[in-house]
């Protein structure tokens, strides 16, 4: 897997120093941004992709080990997008009731 970004973390405490799932990440890594629930992944050196999370073969995107477990493809686009239209059809009613 190859990370799209990168950062730094200066901690000592090993409990703090965890990503958002409760794996242990290094001083220094590379990160990539879950195309599912655009949540930061952490990317440790010499890491196994399948223990950092996977690519998801519908929309072609990295995506975190949570959202390969749920074995859908919802990409937060396109979940925005439908909020939008959800929310631009309400405006669109309450505009006809007055």
């Amino acid at each position: 897997m190859r990370g799209a970004g990168y950062g730094q973390i200066i901690c000592d405490d090993p409990i703090v120093a965890r990503d958002r799932h409760g794996r242990l990440i290094d001083v220094e890594h590379d990160t990539f941004t879950c195309a599912h629930c655009s949540g930061v992944v952490f990317v440790n050196a010499r890491e196994r992709a399948a223990d950092i999370g996977g690519f998801c073969r519908a929309c072609g995107k990295n995506i975190c080990g949570p959202c390969v477990d749920k074995d859908i493809c919802r990409p937060v686009e396109k979940l925005l997008e439908m909020i939008e239209r959800g929310l631009e059809r309400e405006r669109t009613r309450k505009s006809y009731e007055g």
